[in-house]
């Protein structure tokens, strides 16, 4: 796979919880979902990349963040080989937006800035269906 170019992105669903007490501090963590789908020639792809930050899955965090975004990318015939990483590039790709859209937002809302990590991803960990 030489060719994996993004040519754009949209920010499909974001939303936002606050419930924290002045001065409260909370640990967040930063969980990832990303989907590929291809046309059928594999020549296209559309990935949607879901991130979730928040104390944890209950309703009561007091601070939570969900993003879905979708990314468009054109690129060279994909073998089912190559689909693990693809997942990768994908990801690679999207992931700067959607850091920023989040650091941004938080640090507009009045919140100290926070940054997601980007996680290290292994091809022979990827699930492709």
């Amino acid at each position: 796979m030489q060719n994996f170019n993004l040519e754009m992105y949209e920010t499909t669903e974001f939303t936002f919880k606050n419930v924290l007490e002045v001065e409260q501090s909370v640990k967040l963590k930063t969980e990832y979902e990303l989907e590929l789908a291809y046309n059928e020639d594999r020549t296209r792809c559309i990935a949607s990349f879901n991130i979730r930050v928040g104390e944890d899955k209950t309703e009561s965090s007091n601070l939570s963040i969900s993003l879905k975004m979708k990314g468009y990318f054109s690129c060279d015939k994909i073998s089912s080989d190559e689909k693990p990483e693809a997942h990768i590039e994908a990801y690679n790709q999207l992931f700067p937006f959607a850091q920023s859209i989040i650091a941004n937002f938080m640090t507009n809302s009045g919140l100290p800035p926070f940054l997601i990590s980007k996680q290290v991803l292994d091809p022979k960990e990827i699930i492709v269906e």
